[in-house]
């Protein structure tokens, strides 16, 4: 080989371009969930992770290896907070959530009555959409128990002013109503640019309240639950009479009686019963909103704190249960 023949073949080797680096995305990159099997098809005991992979796809996998590293790194910083790890089986089924449909409204029997049937669309594993259906009882339940999960960033090095951040994410684990399998879906919601997904969350438990809601609405008065009753706490289907104090005796049977008084001076300085509503829950801490600095949230689920929200689902859950 000539001698600039060669220079120019060895200069082409020294610059050959070098394949890229790249995250394999069938591992999870971003983390919902956090559990310990409770049996299946794996080894009792065994880590399970739920959330979601590199593109972006609902997915569930055992064990550390499956994790990406940004993920690897954030389970660490989460775990050293000791956070209470629940059990979950490996068999249930990742989707995400998308909206809820209308709901089937199951007619009643002469004797008893029959739960009705909750509608989701949920993309799964593959990008597809499906409908799944879940019994009434069992989606109250699930959602007034979801799977919680702390992200914790730990603050930036040589930043004495930066604190560790702690980001909340839920998933609902729900029974397939037309299923004998005994399987479950993990229903994962998308998360903000917080990084955390409680108000996604938050609207899905609103459209499921609501879905029942509209049901129970229709029915005559012997056939009615009790959602109309504890939904009107939190000012939704406002009562036909706006009376004084009617938002005051709403909330009066779950305080105190040095709490009960100071509603009772409160709520007469709000106008109307949507008003009255607000500004009692902001007294008991139901509702965190500052007027000055947060844009007031129309939907009175999502404007709940976890705090309020937890309560306001358990007094739900509890009334319903007792109508069947």
């Amino acid at each position: 080989m000539y001698p600039e023949r060669k220079r120019r073949s060895e200069a082409q080797a020294n610059t050959a371009p070098v394949a890229p680096e790249y995250e394999d995305t069938s591992k999870l990159s971003k983390i919902s969930a956090v559990g310990r099997d409770s049996y299946g098809r794996n080894r009792r005991g065994s880590e399970i992770f739920i959330g979601w992979d590199g593109a972006n796809k609902p997915t569930i996998v055992m064990g550390r290896d499956s994790l990406s590293q940004d993920a690897l790194e954030s389970l660490n910083q989460s775990l050293a907070a000791d956070q209470d790890i629940q059990t979950i089986s490996s068999d249930v089924i990742p989707v995400k959530f998308s909206i809820s449909e209308t709901p089937i409204d199951q007619p009643d029997k002469r004797n008893e009555r029959t739960q009705d049937i909750l509608r989701f669309i949920v993309s799964n594993t593959d990008g597809r959409d499906s409908i799944i259906m879940v019994k009434e009882l069992a989606a109250l339940d699930a959602i007034c128990n979801p799977l919680k999960w702390n992200i914790i960033s730990a603050p930036q090095l040589g930043d004495s002013s930066s604190v560790a951040s702690v980001r909340t994410m839920y998933t609902v684990i729900l029974p397939n109503a037309k299923d004998d399998s005994g399987k479950s879906y993990a229903l994962l919601f998308e998360p903000s640019t917080t990084g955390s997904n409680e108000r996604a969350y938050k609207r899905f438990v609103s459209q499921v309240v609501m879905s029942l809601l509209s049901i129970d609405k229709k029915q005559p008065d012997q056939g009615k639950k009790g959602y109309e009753k504890i939904a009107a706490r939190l000012g939704i289907g406002t009562p036909d009479s706006e009376e004084d104090g009617l938002a005051f005796q709403l909330f009066s049977g779950f305080v105190d009686d040095k709490t009960k008084e100071v509603l009772r001076k409160k709520s007469k300085q709000a106008e109307g019963f949507d008003g009255q509503v607000e500004l009692i829950q902001q007294i008991l801490g139901l509702r965190d909103y500052d007027e000055k600095s947060t844009p007031k949230e129309e939907d009175p689920i999502v404007a709940l704190n976890m705090e309020g929200l937890s309560d306001f689902l358990y007094r739900l859950n509890e009334t319903i249960k007792r109508a069947f």
